[in-house]
């Protein structure tokens, strides 16, 4: 038996959906127990293999939901768009009360962007 199971709860009597508790000792946690959504009584403990079948189980569904093929590969750097703000700008003149864009002036918000922007590095 594992979390989101459906039964007929032993104690009252009514179909349910069994939910993971944590089972407590005073302050500390000794382990997780199932219990009956509607009820609250324990119905058993959760079974590890069973976990990792229905872990696998929805890893097959989710590939076979996107034509069986592997998930493409995240691409977690930021690219050549990173740091395209004002904040990052060689024009950016500091103030503590306000930022100003050095070629005209204007006050400037330090998350945004302009055509004229160009790195502090020159690059």
């Amino acid at each position: 038996m594992k979390a989101g199971d459906r039964i007929v709860c032993p104690h009252c009597g009514e179909p349910t959906v069994v939910k993971t508790k944590p089972k407590m000792a005073g302050w500390t946690r000794v382990g997780d127990v199932l219990v009956c959504a509607l009820c609250g009584a324990e119905v058993g403990t959760p079974d590890p293999e069973a976990e990792k079948h229905a872990a696998a189980a929805s890893t097959a569904a989710l590939a076979a939901l996107l034509g069986g093929e592997e998930a493409p590969k995240l691409r977690l750097d930021p690219g050549s768009e990173h740091r395209r703000f004002c904040r990052n700008c060689r024009n950016r003149i500091e103030h503590p009360f306000v930022l100003r864009c050095g070629r005209d002036g204007h006050v400037i918000d330090p998350g945004g962007c302009c055509e004229h922007f160009t790195r502090e590095d020159g690059t």
